[in-house]
């Protein structure tokens, strides 16, 4: 008897570090992610990209592509986040700088430069080693294919616009 318990002590604890890991984001790049996005689906990533569109939100990095952030109460934002979207003084920087992006004529739009934490999410997913496309009505991305549910912005940099 008290190997069984032993066993389930060691089996629960091993499960709770393993839970507790997919917690601890994966630092990455935007390129990465759009390069291989079945490998990320689901998992807690961080990285850093520009702001781009201030209305429909996305985010890129070079000409690598571009990921969709929500947040966590959007009811696109399915599967339903197990976080909650921390609104500090960094989110909202990066929320009241949105308008740099899109000046009066004839002006130069601004830049919002950050780190973005979050849930990565993507159509495309592994089963069985292999990058299969589950339907995207599942995940409510409508033409977008990956997003990111936003966790935390840290870092927020914005170029003003001319």
């Amino acid at each position: 008897m008290p190997m069984t318990r032993m066993c389930f002590a060691s089996f629960a604890l091993l499960c709770g570090l393993a839970h507790g890991s997919d917690r601890v984001p994966v630092k990455t790049t935007v390129c990465q992610l759009m390069a291989k996005p079945e490998e990320f689906s689901g998992k807690m990533v961080v990285f850093q990209a520009e702001l781009v569109t201030p209305q429909r939100m996305a985010l890129v990095d070079d000409s690598c592509g571009r990921i969709l952030l929500k947040f966590p109460t959007d009811d696109e934002a399915r599967p339903k986040a197990s976080f909650k979207l921390i609104e500090d003084d960094q989110f909202k920087l990066m929320m009241e700088s949105r308008s740099e992006l899109v000046p009066p004529p004839p002006g130069k739009p601004g830049k919002i430069l950050a780190t973005f934490e979050g849930r990565f999410d993507s159509v495309f997913v592994l089963s069985r080693g292999q990058k299969v496309k589950r339907d995207p009505r599942s995940m409510r991305l409508a033409a977008d294919e990956v997003r990111l549910v936003l966790r935390r912005v840290s870092e927020v940099k914005v170029e003003q616009s001319q």
